[in-house]
This record gives structure tokens, sequence and C-alpha cells, in this order.
């Protein structure tokens, strides 16, 4: 539900994804991403804590993954103002997604870099998002 608010503020500001939004606006998409990567990553080690994890529950988690990556797009192509060109960023995002959970269904092991997208990808795009809320953007 994060990511869901998250674009469709970015909707309702920038319709287009081209114009930019209110400075908090901006503000809330970072808010709203280190909620989401927060409590994304809290539930899975409570459900291995206390011995409820499951494979359905794992497939629930990596497909709620999948379409916060869709909605993240939104409210990043919002953020950057880049129109119709917001598709590149899903694409850029899902591909690895899709080959990371290709592997793991093969292999039955997620290993994932030092370095990776789901904690400091992450990172770098709520950090843009606050840079943004702080100095603006161009006029």
């Amino acid at each position: 539900m994060f990511l869901v608010t998250s674009a469709s503020l970015g909707y309702i500001y920038s319709p287009r994804l081209d114009s930019a939004p209110p400075r908090w606006v901006h503000f809330m998409h970072g808010l709203l991403l280190f909620l989401y990567q927060t409590f994304d990553a809290v539930d899975g080690k409570q459900a291995r804590r206390t011995n409820s994890s499951s494979p359905l529950g794992e497939l629930f988690d990596h497909g709620c993954d999948a379409l916060a990556c869709a909605f993240e797009t939104i409210a990043f192509g919002s953020t950057a103002m880049c129109g119709r060109s917001t598709i590149w960023f899903w694409v850029m995002s899902a591909v690895p997604f899709y080959g990371a959970t290709w592997e793991h269904y093969f292999t039955n092991t997620l290993i994932l870099p030092a370095v990776n997208g789901p904690t400091e990808g992450l990172m770098l795009i709520y950090l843009c998002h606050f840079f943004t809320a702080i100095v603006g953007m161009p006029l």
C-alpha cells in the first residue's frame, strides 16, 4: 500500500510524468519507499523467526515485490520528469528482478552481490527523492 499511495501521488500531481509535482510529493515518495523497503525486509525475517514461512508466502512476497517495481517506476518517473521514457526505468528494474527470480526457481537459492538492488538500489532511489524534495526541480 505504501507504493500504491506513492504512485497515486505521482500520477495525481504529474499525470503525464513530465511536470514537477510539489516538493512534499517527492518527500512522500522517498518516505513511502523507505517504509516499503523496511517492512518488506522485516516480514520475511519475522516469518522465518516464528517458523511460519512457506513457499506460498515466498511466492506472494515476490509477487508483491514485482508489483512494487511497477508502482515505484511511476513514482520515480514523476520525480525524474521523464514522461513516456518512464517505461525504461521499469525495464531496467524488471529484467534483473525476473532474472533473479528465474535463477532462484532453478537453484533454490537467492544469491545477491554485496551491492544489490533490493537494498542499496532502493536506498539510492529514495535518496534521489529526498534530494529532489530538498533542492527542487529546475524550472
